[in-house]
C-alpha cells in the first residue's frame, strides 16, 4: 500500500475518533490535541505549555479565561475536549458548553417525569459515581 494514502487514512480516522470521543487536555499530549477541531499545532503547544505552567483546566470555561485559548479556537474545539476530573459533570460530556443550561433543564424535566434520579455519565475511561 502506498504510504502516502495510508498515513493520510490514518490521520482521517484519528481527526474521526478524536472529534467523536474527546480528548482530555489535561493528557493529551501535543500530536493528539492537533486532531481536534480547532486546535492546530501551535495551539497545542500552548495548551500544554500553559498546563505545565499554571496546572491542569479545572472546567471548560477556564479555556474562556486562559490567555492560550481565542474564542472561535474554543467554540470549534470545547465539546472535544473532555474534563475527566473537573468541577462540571458536563465537563466531560459531548455536549458544548453553550448548550448546558438547556442540558440542565432537559435532565430536570426527565428527572421530574419519570420521578426517579436520572444521571449523566462521565465519557472519559475512568467512570466516576453519580453524584
Amino acid at each position: 500500500m502506498d504510504q502516502k494514502q495510508l498515513a493520510q487514512t490514518l490521520d482521517g480516522v484519528v481527526e474521526s475518533v478524536v472529534n467523536h470521543v474527546g480528548v482530555d487536555v489535561n493528557t493529551a499530549p501535543p500530536a493528539l490535541l492537533t486532531y481536534v477541531a480547532g486546535i492546530g499545532p501551535k495551539l497545542a503547544g500552548k495548551i500544554v505549555e500553559h498546563r505545565d505552567d499554571c496546572g491542569r483546566f479545572t472546567s471548560r470555561r477556564f479555556y474562556v479565561t486562559s490567555p492560550v485559548w481565542a474564542p472561535k479556537a474554543f467554540e470549534q474545539a470545547a465539546a472535544s475536549c473532555a474534563q475527566c476530573d473537573g468541577d462540571n459533570l458536563l465537563d466531560a460530556s459531548a455536549i458544548h458548553p453553550e448548550s448546558y443550561t438547556v442540558a440542565k433543564k432537559v435532565l430536570a424535566a426527565v428527572r421530574r417525569h419519570h420521578g426517579r434520579r436520572w444521571t449523566l455519565s462521565r465519557r472519559c475511561s475512568r467512570q466516576a459515581p453519580a453524584d
